[in-house]
């Protein structure tokens, strides 16, 4: 298992319901595959560093987990699908 810490930005008319929604089917995915999510912190809507399709904030939330190698590549493949998702970053640490 290795630790990956993953960035998204959500669509800034989601309500809060619908982003904890969202985050609920990304941890599922994580622990269908055996992972564990460490941390999460839910960082609000805050302003983008520079527009995205003609859009000014987004609801930025940070997710620090262990999980195999492969689920990193599905979470890429639904961030990718998923509506609402304006960017995500998916980093390995570090040990």
């Amino acid at each position: 298992m290795k630790n990956y810490e993953t960035m998204f930005v959500l669509h800034p008319q989601y309500e809060d319901e619908q982003v904890d929604q969202f985050i609920e089917k990304v941890q599922e995915r994580i622990t269908m595959d055996g992972g564990e999510v460490t941390n999460l912190d839910k960082w609000g809507k805050r302003k983008l560093a520079y527009e995205i399709d003609k859009l000014r904030e987004g609801h930025y939330v940070v997710m620090n987990y262990t999980a195999p190698k492969e689920t990193s590549s599905k979470l890429e493949k639904a961030f990718n699908i998923a509506e609402g998702v304006l960017r995500y970053q998916i980093v390995l640490e570090e040990k």
